[in-house]
This record gives C-alpha cells, structure tokens and sequence, in this order.
C-alpha cells in the first residue's frame, strides 16, 4: 500500500484492513490474520524507505480465554490461547421410568430428578411428550437451573385403554447435551373389582340381619348394613387389595332384639 509516497507491505499472511490519515504527517494502517489455532504469533511490515515507524498488536480471543501481547524492535509479537464457554451439562437420575401394570380409569407417578453437574445455567426452552395418557409436572418450560441445582420432573401415567405403551419425555434446554430424553414404559389392564362374599346359616325366629367389619381379628367391627338384611348372604365391595377384613353376624327377632354376634369369618382381599 502506498502511504505518502512510501509503499507499506504487510508481513506474509496477513492483510491490510485499513489505511488512515493521523496528525500529524502520520498515517495509521491496520494489518490482521485470523489464527487457526491457539498460541505465539507475530507480525512485521516493511517501509520502501527509510523513516520513523511504530507497530502495535492487539490480541483478540474468545470469552474465558487468556492472551498475552508484546512487541519487539522493528516488529510485534503476541501469543493467546482460548478455552471453550462455559456450559451447562443436564442430567438425568434415570432415563427410563417403567410403570408396569396401571388399571385403566387410574394413574401412577413417578419422578426423576433433573440436575445441572455444568458450569452455567440451563434454561429449559421445550418439553415434548410422546405416548399416550403421558403428562409431566414441576419441570417447565423457561425454568433456570444454576450450576449444582436440581427439578423434580414428575410423569404421570394415566392409560385409557388396554394397551402397552412405549414413550418418552424430551427436554430441550441450552446446555451441552440437549436435548435430553428419558424413556417411559407401562401398561393399562383391565380394573379389577374386589369383593367379599359372607353367607351363614338361618337363624330360628329371625327376621333380619346386621353385618358387622373390623381390620383387626376379634373385633372391634363396625355395622356395614344400613338396616337389618332379610336374606343370609351378603356382599361387601368396599374392600381394598392385599387388606384382610373380619366379619361377624347378629340376627334380629320380630321385636327388634338382637343376638350377640356370630363366630368371626376371615377374609383376605388378593
């Protein structure tokens, strides 16, 4: 490049970006290379004639790298080096969530806890579900995770038909290994109805009953028929699964005088 009657000839590899006039008779070029890799470096020029000149060098380099720079006689010199940004790293406690067997008409939830083990903050932009009667809860879309904190990402499973299902739960953030996915696995069956069925012998001169329930063998028992039953078998739906129950019987005369009750019948819900 010509300056006022000299040429300014870059050092190999570089470019010439600008020229610029300066007061006073001075004139500013600025010369420049990107580095392929990290470390020293340096830049020189030349003058087609003899005269007073003054070089400097500016180290550019990313966010959380280090650099240095230095000159020396009739040149310039620098070294840098950069580190790549800080990033969040999420995780999961689990990546699949098995649910076995969930009667259609109920739900089950389980829960994975969502930590972020990087060095920045992870902010969740997207949660996808796929699989039928899926739901997730606590973890949301615009939460922020700083470094070392965990979410509870809760996932119901609420099947409307008897059939397997097989999906998953995604979770797009900003971190370093989005998107994530956890695996979700159950099955709706068929609701199962529990009974108790009682039935006993007549009583001479009855002409009702009273059924009596207690959760603790010999009592005490509570009254499960509302009025005297007139028939000798009953039928007791409330009952829950794997609870035993115990029932006895009292027989009631035409007077409304009631028997003391009958021997205890067992019964283990399955």
């Amino acid at each position: 490049m010509s300056a006022g009657g000299e040429i300014y000839t870059a050092s190999s590899g570089y470019r010439i970006e600008q020229s610029v006039p300066a007061s006073p008779n001075t004139r500013v070029i600025a010369e420049d290379q990107t580095q392929a890799t990290a470390g020293p470096n340096s830049a020189g020029a030349s003058l087609s004639t003899t005269d007073f000149w003054a070089a400097v060098l500016a180290a550019f380099k990313p966010a959380g790298g280090t650099g240095s720079a230095g000159s020396s006689s009739g040149g310039a010199s620098g070294s840098g080096s950069s580190t790549s940004p800080t990033q969040g790293q999420l995780s999961a406690s689990t990546a699949n969530l098995n649910f076995g067997n969930i009667s259609v008409g109920s739900s089950g939830l389980l829960t994975d806890m969502l930590s972020n083990s990087g060095t920045a903050n992870v902010a969740i932009s997207n949660i996808s579900i796929s699989g039928a009667g899926i739901g997730t809860s606590g973890v949301y879309v615009g939460l922020v995770l700083a470094p070392g904190q965990s979410a509870a990402l809760n996932v119901a499973f609420a099947p409307t038909a008897v059939v397997g299902v097989s999906g998953s739960v995604t979770v797009t953030s900003n971190a370093a290994n989005s998107p994530m996915s956890i695996a979700i696995s159950g099955a709706g069956v068929e609701q199962v109805s529990h009974s108790a069925d009682l039935s006993w012998d007549a009583s001479s001169g009855a002409v009702g009953y009273n059924v009596y329930r207690g959760t603790v063998s010999g009592g005490p028992y509570a009254l499960l028929t509302g009025s005297p039953i007139t028939i000798t078998t009953f039928t007791d739906t409330n009952v829950q699964a794997g609870q035993s129950y115990y029932y006895a019987v009292t027989a009631l005369n035409s007077n409304g005088v009631e028997s003391a009750l009958s021997n205890q019948a067992a019964a283990t819900i399955p």
